[in-house]
């Protein structure tokens, strides 16, 4: 007998944190569109500046020169940040009630990343009952 897979709760990773939630709730809140947007990689630029290495102790040292590269950051977790965070009550037009989450990271993190994919007007209640929203996509 197989379980609602639309009941599997799964991790979103976002700049600063990341949340749990039911995959149904996921999909009415952010709509399809961000199985395709969670999955996109982004680019990262690192870096390196000039320096000396030795590969053997007591061996001669060779000068790296300063230099950058880009690579593409998939989301990867090693296990589920939001997990251990905080629980919030997340709602939206249309919702059927307040639906827990688990937020880990600050709240105002959160709410940022919530107005840049949200499709619809949405709003949280943090666990000392203040109320944030609407956020919404522009």
């Amino acid at each position: 007998m197989a379980g609602d897979f639309n009941a599997r709760r799964i991790t979103i990773n976002y700049d600063g944190g990341s949340f749990e939630m039911a995959l149904g709730n996921i999909k009415g809140l952010f709509t399809e569109s961000l199985v395709t947007d969670a999955t996109k990689g982004k680019d990262v630029t690192v870096s390196v500046k000039s320096h000396s290495r030795q590969r053997v102790v007591g061996g001669a040292s060779t000068n790296v020169a300063a230099n950058s590269y880009t690579y593409k950051q998939f989301p990867s977790s090693s296990n589920a940040l939001a997990a251990g965070g905080e629980e919030v009550y997340v709602w939206w037009d249309g919702s059927e009630g307040k639906w827990v989450s688990r937020v880990s990271g600050p709240l105002w993190k959160f709410a940022e990343y919530l107005s840049s994919a949200a499709e619809i007007n949405c709003f949280f209640r943090a666990a000392g009952g203040k109320t944030y929203g609407p956020f919404k996509k522009s």
